[in-house]
């Protein structure tokens, strides 16, 4: 079933159960608000831990609500850039697998993502987020309101709410400030997370074999699935492209050695329409190095492939001492943290892209203008969004 329909069916049955529980229980009187599309919940409770924290590392709030700001307006940036290149490659290219034809993808535990790591990394996303907003409200001297919960159709957040009335007459140098801790706090999350997955896993060599055709030379030379080739005669197997090249090489019936992690097996090669045969099926997956990965395009390609569901650090291409769960969860709390943060800094109001788009015009034109620009840019923003999903609706 199309992943858009799951969506509809579960936004559907949530917001019943919301508004059963609204008219039943009246959340209302319990500080909880309902309305079309939106429920948040409002308490005052961590305010006094917020200020602890503001108070505790002046020096390094300072450092971190300078840095955050700065580097959200370049990733605001760069973020837009890549969701038009995004958009144009999906009507141009089409939409890559695991996408049900959209552009974008939504972070459904139980639907799209897995269950319990989303909804663990969903709320890791929110416990880092908000209280960095916070924390440069504070250390800054602005009022808290509140904090809270919110749901916005089917999408889980967080708030700090400030004082608007002092918010809108702070420095333009403070509301980007501000504007740009909470997706900086998770992306230096994510970045901390992803560097004790590369801590935990080691690149595996060969080709992971998940299966030998019956009657195949594999399979009559007794070797198991599950297994690794790691080479062939004297030819190492480090990947794909190695069997590929010697298997170019090779010709029916020339007697030859697969050698796996576990044993050796002498095999003669059988003929596939004339061409060298062995009978296995592989995961055409290679092990990448930490070096690479660690590139700020390795970084984000592993946080897509976990999203797609096609993930580059997996069991088959990596081991590890500890429980392959515990590197899922950290990969999906990396995931979320550094993919949430980086939407999040989108020229789209009332993301924090928008507030920090709308500062920046500030500092060239009237506050007036600004809001004017930012409203622009945000419309753009969100029809370049609802155009990921055309190609999936009309498929």
């Amino acid at each position: 079933m199309n992943i858009l329909i799951w969506v509809g069916i579960a936004a559907a049955v949530i917001w019943a159960v919301i508004l059963v529980l609204n008219k039943l229980y009246d959340l209302e009187s319990k500080g909880i608000s309902v309305s079309p599309g939106m429920v948040t919940w409002r308490t005052k409770h961590g305010l006094g831990v917020l200020d602890r924290i503001a108070k505790a590392g002046k020096r390094f709030w300072k450092v971190f609500g300078l840095f955050g700001g700065g580097i959200g307006a370049i990733l605001m940036a760069v973020m837009f850039a890549l969701l038009v290149l995004n958009t144009v490659m999906l009507f141009t290219v089409g939409a890559p697998p695991g996408t049900g034809g959209a552009g974008v993808r939504f972070a459904i535990p139980g639907i799209t993502i897995p269950l319990a790591a989303g909804i663990i990394g969903l709320a890791t996303v929110l416990i880092v987020h908000e209280p960095a907003h916070g924390v440069i409200l504070r250390k800054l001297g602005m009022k808290t309101k509140s904090t809270g919960l919110a749901l916005f159709v089917l999408i889980p957040g967080a708030f700090v709410e400030e004082d608007e009335d002092e918010f809108e007459e702070a420095s333009v140098s403070n509301r980007i400030q501000v504007a740009g801790a909470g997706p900086f706090a998770n992306i230096i999350f994510a970045i901390i997370c992803f560097l004790i997955i590369l801590a935990l896993v080691s690149p595996l060599s060969g080709l992971y074999i998940t299966e030998t055709a019956e009657n195949s030379p594999a399979a009559m030379a007794g070797l198991p699935a599950d297994s690794r080739l790691i080479g062939i005669d004297d030819t190492q197997i480090d990947g794909y492209s190695d069997l590929e090249n010697f298997m170019e090489g090779a010709s029916p019936g020339q007697e030859v050695v697969l050698e796996t992690t576990e044993d050796r097996y002498p095999i003669v090669l059988g003929s596939d329409n004339g061409d060298p045969h062995i009978g296995i099926r592989f995961i055409a997956a290679n092990s990448i190095s930490r070096g690479t990965l660690l590139r700020p395009i390795g970084i984000y390609s592993v946080a897509i492939s976990e999203i797609l569901r096609n993930p580059i650090v997996n069991q088959y291409t990596y081991s590890t001492s500890v429980p392959w769960f515990l590197v899922e969860v950290l990969k999906w709390i990396f995931t979320l943290n550094l993919l949430v943060g980086l939407f999040n800094l989108l020229p789209l109001k009332p993301l924090d892209g928008g507030h920090i788009v709308e500062g920046l015009s500030e500092k060239i034109t009237s506050k007036e203008n600004a809001n004017r620009i930012a409203n622009g840019i945000s419309s753009v923003t969100i029809l370049i969004i609802i155009l990921n999903f055309f190609p999936a609706l009309m498929g």
